[in-house]
């Protein structure tokens, strides 16, 4: 079976220039608001807190959590890259409600703030969304396809489930599997999307055990954990940061946003 590797960085963030009771726009007349940020960082990164052109707080330059400030609403706050100024995201402060929480997670590519963790319908079931990223130089560029599979693990009759079409950088549509069966497990394939290719523009940095066996176990039966959902960010292996291996790394983050 093929071990599942975690890599995640969380960078909790900070503004400490504001109190909890300071109104940092005072010259504005509308009831204030409280308005919090909670961040999520997969990259190296340094995002810098914007308002009015001042820099409130950087993510992750330091270690404690934004325990909020009190702004009014239109009042607009942005995230930008430290290293070359880029504004990745803007939040405008809505009017209500009083206490508001933004959460969002950035790769280095995509900034993503409307991420939820979807219940499922049955309790009996395990619900899932996915997104899919990586740095590997020859990766085709587009949205991916991934082919779920149920899988008997002493056998190896594999039987097709479905396909969750074009899958990108933003976590897609929620799906719900049913339980397995003993000694079976879920897998799955990724193809450049619309196509049952790997999603590389060459194979040239793609190992041979990546090649000729794609597939990957996500979910065997002793781990399916019935009435809960999860958030999947998948990413190839890579070798040394530049060779695709087989397997891949599958991370879980749905703690972050409940």
């Amino acid at each position: 079976m093929i071990k599942l590797r975690y890599i995640i960085f969380l960078f909790p963030l900070l503004l400490s220039a504001c109190k909890k009771e300071q109104l940092l726009n005072p010259e504005k007349t509308a009831s204030p608001v409280s308005f919090n940020i909670k961040g999520l960082v997969l990259s190296t990164d340094t995002l810098e807190v914007i308002f009015n052109n001042k820099v409130l707080g950087e993510l992750p330059a330091k270690k404690d959590a934004f325990s909020g400030g009190l702004f009014n609403p239109g009042d607009k706050i942005q995230l930008r890259k430290k290293t070359d100024g880029k504004v990745v995201k803007e939040f405008e402060i809505a009017a209500k409600p009083f206490n508001q929480l933004k959460k969002f997670f950035y790769d280095g590519t995509t900034l993503s703030d409307n991420v939820t963790v979807t219940p499922v319908s049955n309790p009996d079931n395990m619900g899932f969304r996915f997104r899919f990223s990586t740095t590997f130089k020859d990766f085709y560029g587009g949205p991916v396809d991934l082919a779920l599979l149920d899988v008997d693990e002493i056998t190896y009759d594999i039987v097709p489930l479905t396909t969750i079409k074009n899958i990108t950088g933003a976590f897609g549509d929620f799906i719900e599997l049913t339980p397995l069966k003993p000694d079976h497990a879920y897998y799955f394939l990724v193809y450049k999307a619309g196509t049952e290719d790997l999603p590389y523009t060459s194979l040239e940095n793609v190992t041979e055990e990546a090649q000729s066996n794609p597939y990957q176990v996500f979910i065997p039966s002793v781990n399916f954990k019935k009435g809960t959902s999860q958030l999947l960010s998948i990413s190839p292996f890579l070798l040394d940061g530049t060779k695709v291996g087989q397997g891949y790394d599958i991370n879980d983050l749905s703690t972050f946003f409940k």
